[in-house]
């Protein structure tokens, strides 16, 4: 998988390849009539940002929900943490929280006193690291000119005392390094006073800035103050704005003092996962899922030894830039009485601390993490101390709802070294079910019945849950079969999203095929495709299911075969995945593997029941948002509809009604078109308070349009057949669309 945690659980480790029960299929040609539609003239650069609006409701960009992982599966040991949570139970130590992170995942987490993963704690000194971020984005965005400015020239009216050539001479650097000139921390003198950095020039300045590092609070206080005089904003607001927000620390304080100056070296107060999550950023040289938040240039320069700070033992390693160097590698954020995120690069590890300040000279934390975290994920054989790990089944298959000659998948997601599989039907082993998806293609009313699976690997075994099929009658129920959409992709921002919505019973769900498709394309005369891209799809209450190279898994291929799907080189690069989705909102993304890389990418999303019975879920419609623009940068959506007699539709393409959902740099009048066959069935440019549309968007969940907005929508009762709705724009006119398509009850 080159190096991305892959979350789909497709072959990673299985052991086995899919079983199939495949009795034959027919293909449905519209399927690859709407591939052909898609790469066909009508289509158009697509540039998505990460907000969909599905049924009335938002479903923002996926945001980094934790993952969580057996420790030994992440080359950690478990002995050696058991050990340590003993000792805090038996010796009663003053510790609150321990979060221990690799390669990305949680794998150790445990509160005492009262505290959990989302209670506050008072960072103390950890607040440092965090106003040094801020002002590395400051730096990053050209606010700040660079560590050698002069640190009074940000605050040119500052009438200083005793202005003295030294004064004059220090630079954001020394502040951040601690090597103001001061002989004695600043801190007190500081905060007593009604304009704390003034306070902090007007302090006599024995020595030349540079000389020596001497730990100053008060220096920190100075770094906030830049930040809030160069954005125009206090740290705290520039601070959740640029990286907190991102990252989704939201729970937080940040205390202030005059000027409401957000006090740069104590005062932030955060949740043990949110300290983590920093950490993680740190870790990842500034990068997050979702795009950059701070340059890689920068987190390397806070992190390696600036100055030294002339003391010994686990304060004696140097000092960054507001960070402290850890005598066994790596550095840390540190805060008074043991508040501490430890970020380890060689390990690929974040550990966290928050602890009941004693006065104690060293905090226990860091023996903890000397004698116990660092031996368990020491230089460790990862495959050895998985062994006998058993499986986790991480997602349970769920029921499903079929006509008779329909399609049923099944499917697993289990974590594991070694992986096998066996499934079961009413108890009774299935010969060739050894797969992660069961695929029981066509069904019959003696398939009916309960199934599950049991995974095995040296470690042990573990049956999953049971989940039936209930076969029934087809039915010719009218459905959308296929969602699909055709863009230019990046990472972060301008990845390709599309939210699906699936109606119908709770606990049954549909099957489905996703695919992200790539270098696939170019056999299709498409240019610049991307090369290697990412799947991944986000559900309620779920956490992300990801695939990155498909590797030619027989069922994949089988169902796609069945549903009429252009087939893909086993050893190509693209992403397909099957999966059974729920009632609710979906959301998949499409992205480049690697940072920097972008192409043109197809994501696509099928109902491979093939034949519906009365309770079977379906899916329900499509958004799409994205950057529309002149020319041949519209916004395209394709869907396939199906069963007896005409379905009626509602498009719509939103500009001015985003800006009341706190969309910036909407499209101020947009115009949607349909196609069917390459031709033009209609096109509204406003849709000017029509009392049909008005009606329709209700009776669908829809949020209401002002009838005087240049949004434009469509309502019309259409055949069974494949349709491509496009969004464009007026002139020069560019902004931030939203394709909607759904039927209407």
């Amino acid at each position: 998988m080159r190096g991305r945690a892959v979350f789909f659980w497709l072959g990673q480790g299985s052991g086995g390849t899919d079983g199939v029960r495949d009795r034959g299929g027919v293909p449905d040609a519209m399927n690859s009539t709407l591939i052909h539609t898609l790469l066909a003239g009508i289509t158009s650069s697509l540039i998505l940002v990460h907000t969909l609006r599905m049924r009335g409701q938002v479903a923002t960009e996926p945001v980094f929900e934790w993952a969580s992982s057996v420790p030994e599966l992440q080359g950690v040991a478990s002995a050696p943490l058991e050990a340590m949570f003993a000792r805090i139970d038996r010796e009663q130590l003053p510790i609150d929280g321990f979060v221990l992170v690799r390669n990305g995942v949680i794998v150790a987490e445990r509160y005492y006193g009262g505290y959990g993963p989302d209670t506050r704690h008072a960072m103390y000194s950890v607040t440092k690291s965090f106003t040094a971020t801020a002002l590395g984005i400051a730096l990053d965005r050209g606010l700040v000119s660079g560590v050698e400015a002069p640190a009074l020239s940000f605050f040119p009216g500052m009438a200083v005392q005793d202005l003295t050539p030294a004064k004059q001479r220090m630079q954001v650097r020394h502040l951040l390094t601690m090597a103001t000139g001061h002989t004695t921390d600043t801190t007190n003198a500081v905060s007593a006073s009604a304009d704390w950095v003034k306070a902090f020039f007007d302090l006599p300045l024995p020595e030349e800035p540079g000389t020596r590092f001497l730990y100053n609070s008060g220096a920190s206080v100075v770094v906030s103050g830049i930040v809030q005089a160069t954005t125009g904003m206090t740290t705290e607001a520039f601070a959740r704005q640029t990286f907190l927000g991102p990252m989704g620390v939201t729970n937080l304080v940040w205390e202030q003092g005059p000027h409401s100056l957000s006090i740069g070296g104590w005062g932030l107060w955060l949740t043990p996962r949110d300290m983590a999550r920093a950490g993680l950023l740190w870790l990842n040289r500034g990068k997050w899922p979702g795009g950059r938040l701070v340059s890689a240039s920068w987190v390397e320069a806070s992190s390696r030894r600036q100055i030294s700070n002339g003391t010994t033992g686990d304060w004696g390693v140097g000092y960054g830039y507001q960070f402290w160097l850890n005598p066994f590698g790596g550095f840390r954020a540190d805060g008074y009485g043991g508040q501490l995120i430890f970020v380890l690069p060689d390990r690929n590890v974040v550990a966290v601390f928050t602890s009941r300040p004693t006065g104690a000279p060293v905090p226990v934390a860091f023996d903890l993490m000397s004698a116990y975290v660092i031996p368990a994920i020491g230089a460790l054989d990862v495959a050895h101390i998985a062994e006998g790990v058993p499986p986790l089944v991480r997602s349970q298959p769920k029921s499903m709802a079929v006509g008779v000659g329909g399609q049923a998948l099944f499917c697993v997601g289990a974590e594991g070294p070694e992986l096998s599989y066996q499934w079961e039907h009413d108890g009774v082993a299935i010969a060739g079910g050894t797969g992660r998806v069961l695929r029981i293609d066509p069904v019959s009313v003696g398939d009916a019945g309960r199934y599950r699976v049991r995974i095995s690997n040296a470690g042990g075994s573990v049956d999953s849950a049971w989940a039936s099929l209930d076969v029934a009658e087809p039915v010719g129920r009218r459905r959308i079969l296929a969602l699909s959409a055709r863009a230019r992709a990046w990472r972060g921002e301008r990845s390709l999203v599309i939210g699906v919505a699936v109606t119908g019973a709770s606990g049954v769900g549909v099957p489905v095929m996703l695919r992200g498709i790539g270098p696939s394309l170019a056999a299709y005369g498409v240019d610049s495709v991307l090369a290697d891209p990412v799947a991944t799809l986000h559900s309620e209450g779920r956490e992300p299911l990801c695939s990155d190279d498909w590797g030619g898994e027989p069922v994949i291929a089988g169902v796609a075969a069945r549903l009429g799907n252009f087939a893909l080189s086993a050893d190509s690069r693209d992403a397909a995945a099957i999966w059974s989705l729920a009632p609710g909102l979906h959301t998949l993304v499409i992205d480049p593997l690697w940072p920097g890389d972008s192409g043109m990418v197809m994501g696509e999303c099928y109902d491979a029941l093939g034949a519906p019975s009365d309770a079977s879920p379906r899916l329900a419609g499509l958004s799409a948002r994205g950057w529309v623009g002149p020319g041949d940068d519209s916004l395209t959506g394709g869907f396939i509809l199906s069963g007896p007699g005409p379905t009626t539709i509602l498009v719509r393409a939103v500009g001015p009604g985003l800006v009341a959902q706190g969309i910036v740099g909407a499209l101020a009048d947009p115009v949607v078109t349909l196609y069917a066959d390459g031709r033009a069935l209609a096109v509204n440019d406003d849709w000017a308070g029509n009392g049909a549309l008005a009606a329709a968007f209700a009776r669908v969940g829809e949020f209401p349009l002002s009838a005087d907005s240049g949004d434009a929508a469509l309502l019309l009762t259409l055949d069974p057949g494949v349709y491509t709705a496009v969004v464009s724009s007026k002139g020069t006119d560019a902004g931030v669309a939203l394709l909607e398509v759904y039927p209407v009850p």
